[in-house]
């Protein structure tokens, strides 16, 4: 697939792909996004002057029905939440967390999932409270995260434990995990 340069991130050219109208929109809240957020001494950053002042940001992903960006702070482990229709950061929620690395909507959009590698530890947050409802014990050093195209397991790949363990999003337990060898992290689905 072509892709484009933009600063420092490669982003995709979306002419070769089948584009319904809802991932058309997802793909161009997610485009705002990339142009949202700069890697400029790990704060997140808006152009045109507005600062959000983001401790250490790392992960990010798009809520299902494309209305908010959710921001992981891998500093202090706060979570920021983006209004895509403003652009604007509209809370910032403490987790408790040494550390929150990587974010995942689930495909409900009912529940986000957030890596925490110093407790070795999957936070599960109520997506309309914005309140933690779980802490899942995980293997060494959780970091990236994959949720199934049938929105029952979630995958978390357990970067100092050279494992991928699977959630179930059910019992909001672990289930299984496989042996990837050293230090797997992002991760996804190939047809």
């Amino acid at each position: 697939m072509e892709s484009v340069m933009t600063g420092e991130y490669k982003v995709p050219l979306l002419h070769r792909l089948p584009l319904t109208r809802i991932k058309l929109r997802a793909a161009r809240i997610m485009y705002r996004a990339l142009k949202l957020v700069l890697r400029e001494d790990h704060r997140l950053i808006r152009r045109g002057g507005i600062n959000y002042e983001i401790d250490l940001a790392e992960g990010i992903d798009l809520s299902p029905d494309a209305k908010q960006i959710w921001v992981s702070h891998r500093g202090d482990g706060a979570l920021s939440i983006i209004d895509t229709s403003t652009d604007t950061v509209t809370q910032t929620v403490t987790t408790g967390t040494k550390m929150a690395n990587r974010v995942k909507f689930t495909l409900d959009g009912k529940r986000v999932l957030v890596s925490d590698p110093p407790s070795n530890a999957v936070l599960v947050l109520d997506a309309a409270s914005h309140q933690v409802v779980k802490k899942i014990d995980t293997e060494a050093g959780p970091s990236g995260i994959l949720i199934a195209p049938d929105g029952k397991r979630a995958f978390i790949a357990c970067s100092n434990a050279g494992k991928v363990q699977v959630l179930d999003l059910g019992s909001l337990t672990i289930t299984g995990s496989v042996a990837t060898g050293n230090q797997p992290d992002g991760m996804a689905w190939v047809k």
